[in-house]
């Protein structure tokens, strides 16, 4: 029986199949995977990056900020539900696996 080492952060066996297709994620991935429970680092992070754009508007930014800092954002499951199966409609017509 082959045995094959353990992934550290899934426990899942680190097959060579499994290895090529983490491999191929990896390499099509244009994003670096986020972690549980940093949105708002990445959310923080996309307000740095998008400078002072005109398209930026400051009053929702700060609203969300504020939210997030005082521990108040609450995730609307209903609306976020929604998204993620328009997503994959969408991913499904373009062709996307």
């Amino acid at each position: 029986m082959n045995e094959y080492p353990l992934d550290s952060t899934s426990g899942k066996n680190l097959t060579p199949r499994r290895l090529e297709q983490e491999a191929v994620l990896k390499k099509n991935s244009k994003n670096p995977p986020v972690q549980k429970g940093s949105f708002r680092k990445v959310l923080e992070s996309a307000v740095e990056q998008a400078g002072d754009s005109p398209e930026i508007r400051r009053e929702l930014v700060n609203k969300y900020k504020t939210s997030l800092a005082d521990g108040t954002y609450e995730v609307k499951a209903q609306e976020l539900a929604e998204k993620m199966i328009q997503k994959i409609r969408e991913s499904k017509t373009r062709g996307v696996p």
